[in-house]
């Protein structure tokens, strides 16, 4: 993916990159400079049992218009790397031990696990949004600091969030 990213607009179906049942295959995105994901859509983007996206020390960010989504399952690595979260689409994050930390400006931004807001070096800083914790009950274990700079609120079908290791 060049340092353009990637781009659906509206009309565009789903995209996926995934592994085939039993295959062994697996899909290794690397980033190579900071770069913008944007969703116009409704449809979603989706990385499923994914290898891994290794941020490296560049920043990726999510941002879009559309009702669409960005759902990633598979492990997010990279010393430095970090994720900031735009526009008005569903990010899920699930496998996360990137350590340059996640800004939520706008939007939802699902916790798909209890290491979804990366390794503890990493600052969670919120501006403003939405944060999902999903049908369970999350405890995002490694202490991650936070930084709470506006608005948001936070849903999850009545579950709790627990910040520190519990």
């Amino acid at each position: 993916i060049g340092a353009d990213g990637i781009t659906m607009d509206s009309g565009a179906g789903a995209v996926g990159f995934s592994q085939s049942s039993g295959s062994g295959n697996q899909v290794n995105i690397i980033l190579s400079t900071s770069q913008a994901w944007t969703n116009n859509s409704n449809a979603g983007l989706f990385l499923n049992d994914l290898g891994s996206l290794n941020l490296g020390g560049n920043t990726l960010t999510f941002t879009g218009s559309g009702s669409g989504q960005f759902n990633i399952t598979g492990d997010i690595s990279g010393s430095g790397g970090s994720i900031i979260k735009n526009g008005t689409m569903n990010l899920t994050i699930t496998n996360n031990t990137s350590s340059g930390g996640i800004t939520l400006n706008n939007g939802t931004l699902t916790l798909g696990s209890n290491t979804a807001l990366g390794a503890t070096a990493g600052t969670f800083t919120i501006t403003g949004g939405t944060i999902a914790i999903g049908a369970t009950t999350r405890t995002t274990p490694n202490g991650n600091a936070q930084k709470w700079d506006g608005d948001f609120s936070v849903s999850g079908n009545g579950q709790t969030w627990f910040t520190g290791p519990g």
